[in-house]
């Protein structure tokens, strides 16, 4: 497989970049950050591979140590956004020499997840193109939950009527909507997610969880309150998370909040937001 620093689609050239975009300031007076910087940018335009990966791992040691030294909200924006670059760079060097998808992968979430949302279009980019390479592997991920069925139990609030009112449940258009409950009294609108991808010919699964997010790292949550002793966050890959689910390990597992759609945008494509807006 040819290296992807030869794929004009891929190789970027880091200081154009910034030029283009004046997206980042570094945080100044800080020489020491300066010359790392600086002998990033150099190496991996120069396509120096061991260089590049030598100050790449310095500055995400650096950055890691500024960004973790504070209370999260104090922390400047430049140090995540400096994180996000470097773990992109890493990300992209392994695959070009290792072609190691998974820590590639792995690698390129996190920048996703802890980094600033400024390089997220460029990190997609590779994310796709990582796939790409490398679709029959990662298909293999995800073909043993086919056959998994997810239980759900229906449950009940009974809710006291006493004092309540008997609100309609409707199948209607937005004009019906509009010309007839809108300001005026409530109702309940069915059958408003029939028509999504997610309910439909993209059915939410996690046989499909698995293969649109094979080989993606989440963050999770384990535990079933913040003030379980035994509660605490952790990063994993998506086919260990959905294995915890099939198997019903005992552990309440379950995604930690961030934004998803954001991390994996195929995700968002399976939802139809509706034009009713209240």
């Amino acid at each position: 497989m040819a290296s992807d620093f030869q794929n004009p689609s891929f190789a970027v050239t880091l200081s154009k970049f910034f030029e283009d975009n004046n997206s980042i300031g570094l945080p100044r007076p800080n020489l020491f950050l300066e010359h790392l910087f600086t002998q990033l940018i150099k190496n991996f335009n120069s396509r120096n591979i061991k260089e590049t990966s030598k100050y790449a791992k310095f500055l995400k040691i650096y950055t890691w140590e500024k960004i973790y030294a504070k209370n999260y909200s104090e922390v400047r924006t430049e140090w995540f956004q400096i994180y996000s670059l470097v773990l992109f760079v890493e990300g992209f060097v392994l695959f070009d020499q290792e072609k190691d998808w998974k820590t590639s992968l792995n690698i390129l979430d996190k920048a996703l997840l802890v980094g600033a949302p400024i390089y997220d279009k460029l990190v997609h980019r590779f994310v796709a193109h990582v796939k790409s390479c490398y679709s029959n592997e990662i298909r293999s991920l995800f073909t043993r939950f086919s056959d998994i069925q997810i239980k759900s139990t229906p449950i009940s609030l009974p809710v006291s009527t006493k004092y309540g009112i008997k609100i309609p449940k409707m199948r209607i258009s937005l004009f019906t909507f509009m010309n007839d409950f809108y300001k005026k009294s409530p109702v309940v609108l069915l059958d408003g997610m029939n028509t999504w991808p997610a309910m439909t010919h993209r059915r939410w699964s996690l046989s499909y969880l698995s293969r649109i997010a094979a080989g993606r790292t989440v963050p999770i949550e384990i535990g079933s309150k913040y003030t379980d002793n035994n509660w605490h966050q952790k990063l994993m890959g998506i086919e260990e998370f959905v294995d915890n689910i099939a198997k019903n390990t005992g552990d309440l597992v379950y995604l930690a909040q961030h934004n998803l759609f954001t991390q994996i945008p195929e995700l968002k494509e399976d939802i139809m937001f509706r034009n009713i807006q209240l």
